[in-house]
């Protein structure tokens, strides 16, 4: 009973294997959207960034400073949004 349960299971597994596999091969149909999406939000964070100098030391400061913030228990208002919101207005 169990032998043709295993069996049952093997094959089972065989199939969604296979059909993985089918998937797989396929082309994702928004690449042609994605790319310009991606494209899109490089030339708006380079906008936004212009004023920037690119520092990694400022960016390891900012994150941080950041995550600093995430640890202190207790703190009213202690959402990465609002520390990253405080961090970026420095």
């Amino acid at each position: 009973n169990r032998l043709a349960a295993a069996q049952a299971e093997l094959e089972n597994q065989r199939q969604q294997m296979e059909a993985a596999r089918a998937e797989v091969g396929k082309p994702f149909p928004q690449e042609a959207e994605l790319q310009t999406k991606n494209a899109r939000l490089a030339e708006l964070d380079a906008k936004l960034n212009m004023d920037r100098k690119p520092s990694k030391a400022a960016d390891l400061d900012e994150k941080r400073s950041i995550q600093d913030a995430l640890r202190q228990p207790g703190r009213p208002g202690n959402s990465a949004r609002q520390s990253h919101r405080e961090a970026t207005e420095r």
